[in-house]
């Protein structure tokens, strides 16, 4: 009776350690498969999947397998068996990946330039071209024919370089082209030649511009932005002289007309527009009235430098006087009652006002620009202008303008994207402001730091922002 008892608790303690040893297989299978795919992203991000696609693709197969396997529980040693095949190849694709960071260095330059400009999109036929050249040029780096792989370096970067090329010009001139066809299409040159052939023209200048050098996107951006404007100012003009021609009576709706859009701006300005002697008595006083206003906008601006000095002066003697006496409770305290004071001249739908230690965030969720642009339309100055409003509650501390975008695109893009928006929103203020350039600084974070999901619209609309970011503890007169 006593052996069959101890029979049965030695069974027992059979199957309990079992039992452990299998769980204990399971956890370290998970750990290598954490393992392999942590250094598949490595590799991944180091480019090294590009240098060596053919071993990498080999343990990303092998590695799939296996992860196959463990979620339906097989058996643990060909689970093994697959990962270390995986490890193999990805110790192929280090080695070879090494070799070819400073063989390919280069040609992996000219692939990022190309992604920042979106080659992909507005060059894919060329972008696609270049990528079967260095799928090319990389399989005789991994088959070990480093001289093989040497000599096609040159033409794959020349193929990276086109479509680079392609897609600076694709995205800065491709609208300009769609308008000139569609006046084409509309026989604009029958009525508006002249400003036809001035849009033509830009758009020449925009090509040489580029093919000269193809970096000056902004000065080749802003001619294209001219030659579109001329190519629909043609367009317009081509359709109200054919109107003209149709019928005479045209002629003075279209004088009228024009008389109506000066009386509102003379309206605007004070006074009502006189025709009787044609147009130049209401030029002159619309003139006269810009110049009057122009006056009075450089008499308030020598007024408010004059209340800024002011200003520092008494900021220097709270600063002598917080030293001595005023706590951080009331630091605090002021800083709050400011905030509320700066909160009251934004609605929510404008910007969101935060604290934040010694930083003070106004967040523009306002603030909107046209898809892949950095142009401030100017729907957006009134918003703008707010801003200039509560940075003046703050003359003596730094301002630094912050980009972000969400996650929709590339990431070399999209932190282009933002840095271009945030140094727009800082030339904007630094130019309206009249303060010292120091006292502004701007940075760009892409999709780096978002504030919401990128998975739903209303996330994305948070995440693409402009944060103005007042340092409480700076002090400009420091520098």
């Amino acid at each position: 009776m006593n052996n069959m008892r101890l029979f049965y608790l030695q069974l027992l303690a059979l199957v309990f350690l079992m039992s452990g040893i299998q769980v204990f297989a399971q956890q370290n299978i998970e750990s290598m498969i954490n393992a392999v795919e942590n250094e598949m992203s490595q590799l991944r991000q180091q480019n090294y999947d590009l240098l060596s696609p053919e071993n990498f693709n080999k343990a990303q197969e092998e590695f799939q397998k296996a992860r196959k396997d463990f979620d339906q529980r097989k058996d643990i040693r060909g689970i093994m068996e697959k990962l270390q095949k995986a490890s193999r190849y990805l110790k192929v694709v280090n080695e070879v990946g090494k070799q070819g960071e400073i063989l390919f260095a280069d040609v992996l330059q000219a692939r990022e330039d190309a992604l920042v400009v979106q080659a992909p999109e507005y060059a894919p036929a060329l972008f696609e071209e270049a990528e079967k050249k260095f799928l090319e040029a990389s399989g005789r780096l991994e088959d070990g024919d480093l001289n093989g792989a040497r000599n096609r370096t040159l033409k794959v970067e020349e193929a990276y370089r086109q479509a680079e090329l392609r897609a600076i010009k694709e995205s800065i001139i491709g609208n300009v082209r769609d308008l000139l066809n569609q006046a084409e299409e509309q026989n604009v040159k029958d009525n508006a030649p002249i400003t036809l052939n001035l849009a033509k023209t830009l758009y020449d200048e925009v090509l040489v511009i580029l093919n000269s050098n193809r970096y000056a996107k902004s000065n080749a951006r802003e001619t294209a932005t001219e030659a579109a404007y001329q190519a629909k100012h043609a367009m317009y003009l081509a359709s109200i002289i054919k109107k003209l021609k149709n019928d005479d009576k045209n002629w003075e709706k279209l004088i009228r007309d024009f008389e109506d859009r000066m009386d509102n701006i003379a309206a605007e300005l004070g006074f009502k527009g006189n025709y009787a002697n044609g147009f130049t008595e209401t030029e002159k006083d619309i003139i006269i009235a810009i110049q009057t206003l122009k006056e009075e906008n450089k008499t308030l601006k020598e007024d408010l430098a004059q209340l800024q000095d002011e200003n520092q002066k008494l900021e220097t003697k709270v600063q002598q006087y917080e030293k001595t006496v005023v706590t951080e409770l009331q630091r605090k305290k002021e800083r709050e009652e400011k905030l509320k004071k700066i909160e009251k001249m934004f609605t929510r739908d404008e910007a969101r006002v935060l604290l934040s230690e010694n930083q003070m965030i106004i967040r523009l969720y306002g603030l909107t620009f046209g898809v892949g642009s950095a142009v401030i339309a100017p729907d957006q100055f009134m918003l703008l202008t707010k801003v200039m409003r509560a940075l003046r509650e703050f003359p003596n501390k730094k301002y630094m303008i912050t980009g972000h975008t969400d996650s929709q695109g590339n990431d070399a893009y999209n932190l282009n994207l933002s840095e271009n928006r945030a140094e727009a929103v800082r030339a904007y203020l630094e130019a309206n402001m009249n303060i010292p350039p120091q006292q502004f600084e701007s940075i760009g974070y892409g999709e780096s730091k978002p504030i919401a999901s990128n998975d739903t619209p209303e996330g994305r609309r948070m995440n693409r922002r402009i944060d103005v970011i007042i340092d409480l503890e700076s002090n400009i007169g420091d520098n």
